[in-house]
């Protein structure tokens, strides 16, 4: 008799908790962009080049579980190809680089359509610039790791009858480390043990990084079109050094937008919003 009675009560309370779990949106963007390259490193050549950056990205984006239903974190991933040249137009430097980045961020409901968002983000990025006019020092590597600050206004709302959601969202590192060698030496003696002053810690006096995106995401019912602009500056010095990579891109991409639920809920996990 207790059994009969006591079982099915704790199956009602677990149904009534698990209708109340809020859902947990994701967001997941697939973004091609193509557009201006500005490219120095002293430590390669004085000159400075100019040409052509290309690149994709993937960034995803979930609300957090209670109690921090408030937060969001993300993942963002990219690669990007990069060719310039000089004034004279006599060389040509290449630039290949793969990123990577996670974040967490505390977002704001505001009035008329408006959110806002503030936290912090840890990145990676590795690459190389080559130039193949150069017969010692025909290359330099790029690593660096940093973490800093991040944050994003958003206003919802609707031209006529479409959706739309327009996006600023930056980032800029405060603090980490990044690779550097001495001016004029060279990576086979890097290779035969000179490996004292390579690693250098990063603040803004000697590494300062600016990464943006203004998007405008399109709703058209199961496909989210997104068109922006996105923009990143590095510069950095140590060692004699001095290096530079600015870029500015026009973003086109797809958004596919996932509501997480309970499994007791519904047989499938997730559900999607965009095909």
């Amino acid at each position: 008799m207790f059994q009969r009675l006591f079982i099915p009560l704790i199956l009602l309370i677990s149904s009534a908790a698990a209708a109340q779990e809020p859902v947990r949106p994701i967001s997941s963007a697939w973004m091609a962009e193509g557009g201006s390259s500005h490219l120095a490193d002293t430590y390669l050549s004085r000159s400075h080049y100019g040409g052509a950056r290309y690149g994709l990205t993937y960034s995803r984006l979930q609300a957090m579980k209670s109690p921090l239903a408030r937060w969001v974190q993300g993942w963002d991933a990219g690669v990007s190809f990069s060719s310039a040249r000089n004034r004279a137009g006599n060389a040509r430097m290449l630039g290949a680089g793969i990123e990577g980045s996670w974040r967490m961020m505390r977002r704001w409901q505001l009035a008329a359509g408006f959110q806002a968002g503030i936290g912090g983000y840890a990145g990676v990025e590795l690459g190389a610039l080559y130039l193949s006019r150069n017969s010692n020092n025909p290359a330099q590597a790029i690593a660096a790791a940093g973490i800093g600050p991040e944050g994003f206004v958003q206003w919802s709302g609707k031209l006529k009858r479409l959706p739309l959601a327009v996006r600023w969202q930056v980032s800029s590192p405060l603090t980490g480390v990044f690779f550097c060698p001495d001016y004029g030496e060279l990576y086979y003696e890097i290779q035969l043990g000179n490996r004292s002053d390579l690693v250098h810690g990063a603040w803004p006096g000697n590494r300062r990084a600016l990464r943006s995106l203004l998007s405008v995401d399109l709703n058209f019912g199961r496909s989210t079109l997104r068109l922006g602009y996105r923009f990143n500056g590095v510069s950095a010095r140590a060692n004699g050094i001095t290096s530079r990579n600015i870029s500015h891109c026009a973003v086109v991409g797809v958004v596919c937008d996932l509501v997480t639920i309970n499994p007791r809920n519904c047989d499938e996990k997730t559900v999607p919003a965009c095909y």
